[in-house]
Formats: structure tokens, C-alpha cells, sequence
């Protein structure tokens, strides 16, 4: 492990400790848990106040934001979208008040400034977002003659989202050749292709996307989409496959359920195709279609195999009706809580 590498893990060790102990967190527990020596600490820096003075001005580095705010599916509606979005960023301040409190901070210290590095994240971050939100203003605001890598992205998403594709395909090329392993600059032109008409197209640089960034789930979920839509049993079934890992990232993912039902429903797997409806409609909230595609499911599944009693788990904690509980007692549920 070089110098670097341990000195960025005896940060992180040091931030998740102090959300837990404070500032009385001592290099003991934090050598203990990085797993050193506790002398190794003091050969990276000089002080535990040193160390917790890193620590502290990471928690405010966007980081881990900006790849979740990144992550937003970009087709959801707008109104989704923002929820998205304001969930992440309340989950952000609540983290970062709490840790404050915990530290006794009444306000960021006076040593903590945004890196060149997370500024320049930021600026691309907000081209992300105007594009997106108001693409008409955006190529207003982001002229032109404005040659910043921020101004061409933001030109980029403005024109996919004005149904300008070619004028969107142009400015992402010329942006992947700068940054040709920037996941999400091939996760775009995927959409791009994708949403006009060119599936095949998408194909390549959508399975790129996820080559460079495997653990993100949405970028499993737009490959997936895109495999599923092509007139090719394998490449569906290889499209399933897809959707199935991006739910093992993130399992509560609704877009990834609704885009299994579909491709269950091009294998003509009708019990799993319910199913997967029923996961979508529990993941939005709407527990009736969620019981009634669950009741639908059970009646095409195999009976007591672990589809079969999701489906019956999904009855019972989807508000039944007596009914259905009459009928689920008749068949025998065998079901066990999620």
C-alpha cells in the first residue's frame, strides 16, 4: 500500500469512527480498526488532531454525492427527478449535521475549501442539471462559444433533451475523446441512441458505460433496457441477467422491476412477468395493483418455489382482502415475511 493509500484509509477509518465516538475517538480504536499499527498513524501525521482535521474536511468533499446525484435516471420525469434529487441531498445534510454535532462544529471549519478537483465536479455537476431541467435556457446560458468541458455537456444533454440527436451525438464524441473512460459520458450516448431509435447503436457504448463503472446499478439498468428492446432471445436473456445484478446493488430499484416484467413478458414467462409487476407497483406505493398482479403471479408460478412465495409475501404485506386470505389458506401459503 503506498504512502497515499494509507493515509486516504486512516481518513476514512478516522470519519467513520468519529460519527460514532466524536472527537474522543482515540488512535487506538483507529488503528485497530484500519487494521495497522498504532504507531503507523503518527508516520502518516503528526497529530490525531491532524487526522481528524482530514477527516472532518472530507465529509465535506461532494465525493459519493455527485455520483449519486450522477445516478439519477435521467428518464424519469422531471418531478421524480427532483424528489431523486432532494432525497440524496437531505441525506447529505442530516450526515453532515450530524456529524457535526458529534465533533461540537457550530459551523465547516475555517480550513475546510473546496479542491480545485471538487469544483470543477460541481460546475459539471450544475451543466448536468440545467441541461436536463431546462435545456432551452441552457443553450442560452452555456453559449456557444463557451469551449469549457461544463458549457459542452451541458450542450450535449440540452440537445438530447430538445430531440436534437445529432447535434447531442457531435458534442459527446468530441467529449469522449477527451475523456474516453468517463462512464457517464458513454452511459449518455447510449441513451441518446437508444431513446431515438438506434438500439443496436446503444448496445456498444452502454456496455461500455458498465465496463468502466460495474457497481453502479443504473448503468446495469439502461444496458438491460436496451438488450431487451433488440428482436434477439439471447441478447433478452442477457438483458434479465442485467437487470437482476443492478437489483442485487440496489434492490428497491422500481425502474429495474418495471424493465424485468417487460422482458419476462418477450419470453412469454407470464408468472414471472406478474411478479415482476407486482415488485414495481410495491416499490411506487401502490400496494392494491401490487396485491393483484401478486395474486396473478401465484397462479402462474410453481407452487412453494421462492417466486411463489415472494408473490404470497407480497399479498400479505399488501393490505389483503379477506378474500384473498381465504383463498391463500385454501392453497396453503407457505409463506414467510420478507
Amino acid at each position: 500500500m503506498s504512502p497515499e493509500e494509507r493515509r486516504d484509509k486512516l481518513v476514512d477509518v478516522t470519519l467513520s469512527l468519529l460519527r460514532e465516538h466524536g472527537r474522543a475517538v482515540t488512535t487506538r480504536q483507529i488503528a485497530e480498526a484500519a487494521g495497522v499499527a498504532e504507531g503507523t498513524i503518527f508516520r502518516v501525521v503528526e497529530s490525531k488532531e491532524e487526522l481528524v482535521d482530514l477527516a472532518i474536511a472530507r465529509a465535506f468533499e461532494p465525493g459519493a454525492l455527485v455520483d449519486r446525484i450522477e445516478e439519477i435516471d435521467p428518464d424519469q420525469d422531471l418531478r421524480d427527478r427532483l424528489v431523486a434529487l432532494a432525497a440524496i441531498l437531505q441525506q447529505r445534510f442530516r450526515a453532515t449535521f450530524e456529524l457535526m454535532k458529534t465533533v461540537g462544529m457550530v459551523r465547516p471549519s475555517d480550513h475546510v475549501h473546496d479542491s480545485p478537483e471538487a469544483i470543477a465536479r460541481h460546475q459539471i455537476m450544475k451543466a448536468k442539471l440545467d441541461g436536463f431541467i431546462n435545456p432551452q435556457s441552457a443553450i442560452v446560458t452555456y453559449a456557444e462559444a463557451d469551449r469549457s468541458y461544463p458549457a459542452r455537456y451541458a450542450r450535449a444533454i440540452a440537445y438530447y433533451q430538445l430531440r436534437e440527436p445529432d447535434k447531442s451525438l457531435k458534442l459527446i464524441d468530441a467529449l469522449l475523446e477527451e475523456q474516453p473512460e468517463n462512464p457517464y459520458l458513454w452511459e449518455l450516448k447510449g441513451q441518446v441512441l437508444s431513446e431515438f431509435g438506434r438500439a443496436k447503436e446503444a448496445e456498444a457504448p452502454q456496455r461500455r458505460s458498465v465496463q468502466l463503472k460495474p457497481e453502479a446499478p443504473l448503468l446495469r439498468i439502461n444496458l438491460g433496457q436496451t438488450l431487451i428492446s433488440l428482436d434477439d432471445r439471447a441478447k433478452i436473456e442477457e438483458g434479465v441477467s442485467e437487470l437482476k445484478r443492478s437489483l442485487t446493488l440496489e434492490e428497491d430499484n422500481a425502474e429495474a422491476w418495471r424493465q424485468l416484467a417487460q422482458a419476462y413478458d418477450k419470453l412469454g414467462q407470464e408468472g414471472l412477468a406478474r411478479l415482476a409487476t407486482a415488485e414495481y407497483d410495491f416499490e411506487i406505493g401502490d400496494v392494491t395493483q401490487a396485491r393483484i398482479f401478486a395474486m396473478r403471479a401465484r397462479e402462474k408460478l410453481p407452487k412453494n418455489t421462492p417466486e411463489w412465495r415472494r408473490a404470497t409475501d407480497i399479498v400479505l404485506v399488501s393490505k389483503p382482502s379477506q378474500e384473498d386470505l381465504r383463498e391463500l389458506a385454501r392453497e396453503g401459503s407457505s409463506s414467510r415475511n420478507p
